[in-house]
Order: C-alpha cells, then sequence, then structure tokens
C-alpha cells in the first residue's frame, strides 16, 4: 500500500475462521497468473461462474470461514 498510490488502507473488514463454524460460509479462492493476484468470493454462482466461464482464474479451494453479516 505505501508503495502503491492505487491503495487506501480501510481497516479490518470482517474475522475468519479456519473451519466451519455455525452460521459460516466458505470463502472461495482463485488465483490468476494473467492477473498476477487471487480473488476471493463467498458466492457460490460466482464461484461457479468463474470455474466455467473464465479460464483466467484458477480455483484453489477454500480459503477460511466467514459469518456473511447483514450491512
Amino acid at each position: 500500500i505505501e508503495n502503491d498510490p492505487n491503495w487506501a488502507y480501510e481497516g479490518e473488514a470482517y474475522n475468519v475462521y479456519g473451519t466451519q463454524q455455525p452460521g459460516s460460509v466458505p470463502t472461495y479462492r482463485f488465483y490468476s497468473e494473467q492477473y498476477k493476484g487471487h480473488f476471493y468470493t463467498t458466492s457460490e454462482q460466482e464461484k461457479e461462474n468463474l470455474e466455467q466461464n473464465d479460464p483466467n482464474w484458477v480455483y484453489e479451494g477454500i480459503a477460511w470461514w466467514v459469518v456473511e453479516e447483514e450491512v
């Protein structure tokens, strides 16, 4: 962040768990060699769409579990 003015630190976003907890959902992790970065989503629909339609992203599995809060 200090070396790239395109990013701004916004603080802690959420807490994660290493194993499934009551009320938690998986966070799916993808990696792109083309974009040199990771992408995370809790959406099963978004996960399936990337796997089926975007060869730039490789599914790496569940990264962690998170309890989604209503905003």
